[in-house]
């Protein structure tokens, strides 16, 4: 059922192809859900830079320290540790 813990909605943004805008639709097609408000996530597994912080403004304030990549209700937290 939507809006329950266990259903969370995934939309993923691809391509073979570098270069093509992927990481512009993505932001955007974030920023609009989020207008809408619904609540959403962002991840970028770009390996060759940091293009979502800097479409989206933001800078580190620190090192991250852990990170939760998936998580669901009731689940013990683990993630990747540095």
């Amino acid at each position: 059922m939507p809006g329950s813990p266990e259903h969370v909605p995934v939309i993923a943004v691809a391509s073979g192809k570098g270069g093509v805008g992927k990481t512009t639709v993505a932001v955007n097609l974030a920023l609009a859900l989020t207008a809408q408000g619904q609540r959403t996530g962002l991840v970028d597994a770009d390996l060759y830079g940091p293009d979502v912080p800097r479409m989206m403004g933001l800078r580190r304030r620190a090192e991250a320290g852990h990170v939760t990549l998936f998580a669901r209700a009731g689940a013990p937290s683990s993630g990747c540790r540095r």
